[in-house]
């Protein structure tokens, strides 16, 4: 039998562009929501960009996991973690697989992965993924110019 629910996979860091690719694939709005300092004009500039910011977080940090998320065997999307310090430092679901239970599923994928107790910085822009991340319960602990600084705490 094929699990109904989302499950994460570890994939290797050179694989991250194909699952960024269809973390985004069919979202025609998310150029509204993308980082306002980059100069991105069309859908490959955002999978190109933002590979490339990801490819950066080695450099800085030295436990990095790139995951791809799949849904009934088919991948649908893309998670990027840090470890010591625990960041949720990007991810994207397919517009197709969003539906309520499968976000609430994501998020549960999310916290078991870093153990309940996680940081995420994204651009003010990004208020579509800021207000997902409140509603699964993160707060925002820090405005800076354009970055909305966010954390979840099993115990707040």
């Amino acid at each position: 039998m094929i699990n109904d629910k989302l499950s994460i996979e570890p994939i290797r860091k050179n694989e991250l562009k194909k699952f960024i690719n269809i973390g985004f694939c069919d979202d025609e709005d998310l150029i509204k929501y993308y980082d306002e300092f980059c100069v991105v004009n069309e859908f490959e500039d955002m999978v190109n960009n933002t590979e490339s910011k990801l490819n950066e977080y080695p450099v800085y940090f030295k436990d990095t996991k790139a995951y791809k998320i799949v849904f009934q065997g088919e991948p649908v999307g893309f998670l990027y973690m840090v470890n010591d310090p625990n960041i949720l430092a990007s991810f994207a679901l397919n517009k197709k697989f969003r539906t309520k239970d499968n976000l609430i599923y994501l998020f549960d994928l999310i916290k078991n992965e870093m153990d309940n107790d996680f940081i995420c910085m994204l651009f003010k822009v990004n208020s579509r993924a800021i207000n997902w991340l409140k509603k699964c319960g993160m707060e925002v602990y820090e405005e800076v110019e354009s970055i909305v600084k966010l954390k979840y705490s099993l115990c707040q």
